[in-house]
């Protein structure tokens, strides 16, 4: 199959985020990351969809056809990042299932402290 284009994905993407969700999308290292609340769940990348799951789902999503992203060649794949199979990108209600789960893992997660400021140079 073809890759799909990053507007065809961001379209699945917010279909499967569902209409509740304040979504917003930012571009991000050759890709667009996807964030609830301000808090990042998916990333487009690569002609695919690679969502943020954490432990038990991570498994249970990888187990269902999802394979874990390899940003780089040279570094080890992500622990955290899986990308959707193709076929599901077609099974709206399974999809939205998983995009459910990594909205809910990313608002579920503690806040990140705020970065400290620089002091001025003198």
């Amino acid at each position: 199959m073809p890759k799909r284009s990053p507007n065809e994905l961001q379209k699945i993407l917010d279909r499967a985020a569902g209409p509740g969700v304040p979504l917003t999308a930012k571009p991000m290292f050759g890709g667009i990351g996807y964030y609830a609340d301000g808090r990042i769940f998916a990333i487009i990348w690569d002609g695919g969809i690679a969502l943020k799951l954490l432990g038990d789902d991570f498994a249970a999503f990888g187990a269902a056809g999802g394979k874990p992203v390899q940003f780089m060649p040279d570094r080890p794949a992500s622990k955290s990042y899986i990308r959707a199979p193709d076929k599901m990108l077609d099974a709206a209600e399974q999809f939205a299932d998983w995009t459910g789960r990594a909205v809910r893992t990313a608002l579920d997660a503690p806040p990140k402290p705020p970065k400290p400021t620089r002091r001025p140079r003198r």
